[in-house]
């Protein structure tokens, strides 16, 4: 998978957009407790979401996952193995 850091946007290896991340409450993971059956991803009590790790998901996982239900939240580490940082200039479109 691949995320631009400025624009907090996550994508699949081919360019798809997975999600755009945004967490209102600022939440950081250690502050998350260990999701019961849902490990290695964890709960927020701030807003009862568990929050999926990234890590351990495949990009067709992750954009069904996102698919389904929108509202889903998401780790992203820069140091994870399967992330690669990008950077995506705005596509202005063809003077």
């Amino acid at each position: 998978m691949q995320f631009d850091p400025s624009t907090s946007t996550l994508f699949t290896d081919t360019g798809e957009r997975i999600k755009t991340l945004h967490c209102p409450r600022k939440m950081q993971w250690t502050q998350l407790e260990p999701a019961r059956d849902n490990a290695p991803h964890r709960h927020c009590r701030a807003c009862d979401h568990v929050v999926l790790e990234t890590a351990v998901l495949s990009d067709a996982d992750l954009l069904a996952i996102v698919r389904a239900d929108p509202s889903t939240c998401l780790q992203v580490r820069s140091d994870q193995p399967n992330l690669t940082l990008v950077s995506r200039a705005p596509d202005r479109g063809t003077p």
